[in-house]
């Protein structure tokens, strides 16, 4: 659990590769909703356009550890690299020159590049000599560089919607930067000759309860990326109906980035302390108590930059425990690394929360309200919450 032993030049790459690619991601994110709201004219065209990423998410997941099985990590992520700098170049001319098709093609690329990159978090552990929670949040919590830098390169270069386009030359020129780094990775990759730190003879009793507990993972990464992405998709739109400036939204995603991130460093040390169903009950609990408060004051009141700050800081928060302990789960179980493809099954699961959230976010908002997408909200929060209550034995047992 020692995060020192963690700090090594194994991470250190990872971390920096992550980081790139959520820079990628928070940027594309302050600008990509209310480009496809510019291009469609609708909340809706807003919210799909953002879900077309989800659907490169889930390429790039399910395809993932094939690709990298076959080719390598080192080819694998330079190909990621240069469907990056493409989706840049596409986004760019597609915004500029009013093309909706073109815009929604450059976000299905660039969701494959996230895709890929969120093997990172899983790879860091596979190489690793020392197992230890802190080589997955290490890596996880590297997007905070990310959730900084991505919203204010948008609020810099691109501060009004003509401007749009200027934003997305940056992901190419973050492209750029991934393909140099790639080279700094390892040409060969073996899962099966990697990670093994388990008695065959445990594997084979268990086998089902590790199977169960690797879609478990992918379930609560699957309902804290709806939650998730619901609030992160509408609270901009929400905030452009209620006039708030360009600066403003811009800020709201930027602190919900950083709430994003910035909690992951604190979950390997409650996972050394107590118990990781404990963990994950403890902090869903809360956080459907604190979007029940938020959304009674919003609805009593106006609903202001503050009360749009707070659900975007909940929902990052929500966010952050929920995929990171998600992310150690299927990390070290067995029964993903024996079959790789079961592991990038679960890993389509995420992105599935992103589609579904933006899609939900842009119809709730078109057809009902804003109160009903924080109510959809904690509906989500509690599906993995009785899941967990479930299945909390086998959890506090099989997951180290």
């Amino acid at each position: 659990m020692n995060i020192i032993k963690s700090l090594n030049t194994n991470t250190l790459r990872f971390a920096i590769l992550y980081a790139i690619s959520f820079s990628v991601a928070s940027l594309d994110l302050s600008i990509t909703v209310r480009s496809g709201q510019m291009l469609t004219h609708s909340d809706f065209g807003g919210t799909a356009s953002y879900a077309m990423i989800g659907i490169g998410m889930i390429i790039g997941s399910r395809c993932g550890m094939s690709l990298i099985e076959y080719f390598g990590l080192r080819r694998t992520y330079t190909l990621s690299a240069f469907l990056c700098i493409a989706s840049g170049l596409l986004s760019s001319f597609s915004v500029r020159n009013n093309i909706f098709n073109i815009f929604c093609f450059s976000l299905i690329l660039v969701g494959i590049f996230i895709g890929l990159s969120n093997y990172h978090r899983l790879l860091v552990q596979d190489i690793a000599r020392i197992k230890s929670p802190w080589n997955t949040n290490l890596v996880l919590v590297s997007g905070i560089v990310g959730a900084i830098i991505g919203p204010w390169i948008a609020k810099q270069i691109s501060p009004l919607p003509e401007l749009f386009y200027k934003a997305y030359l940056a992901v190419a020129l973050f492209g750029l930067l991934a393909l140099i780094l790639c080279f700094t990775l390892p040409k060969k990759y073996s899962l099966s000759k990697v990670n093994i730190n388990f008695e065959t003879n445990e594997m084979k009793k268990n086998i089902g309860v590790y199977k169960s507990l690797l879609y478990l993972g992918g379930l609560i990464g699957f309902c804290s990326y709806v939650t998730m992405t619901l609030v992160m998709t509408s609270v901009p739109l929400e905030a452009t109906a209620r006039s708030l400036t360009a600066s403003n939204i811009s800020s709201l995603i930027q602190w919900h980035m950083v709430a994003m991130y910035l909690p992951i460093v604190i979950v390997p040390i409650l996972m050394s302390r107590f118990l990781i169903a404990s963990i994950l009950k403890f902090s869903l609990f809360i956080s459907i108590i604190a979007f029940l408060i938020s959304a009674y004051i919003s609805y009593n009141h106006n609903v202001s930059y503050n009360s749009l700050l707070a659900y975007m800081l909940i929902a990052g928060i929500v966010w952050a425990f929920g995929y990171s302990v998600s992310s150690n789960i299927i990390a070290v179980n067995p029964y993903g690394i024996i079959y790789p493809k079961f592991r990038g099954i679960v890993e389509v699961f995420p992105p599935l929360g992103l589609i579904m959230g933006s899609l939900i976010s842009g119809l709730s908002l078109s057809y009902i309200n804003f109160n009903f997408v924080i109510f959809l909200a904690c509906i989500f929060l509690v599906i993995p919450l009785l899941m967990i209550l479930k299945e909390s034995n086998n959890l506090n047992t099989y997951i180290k």
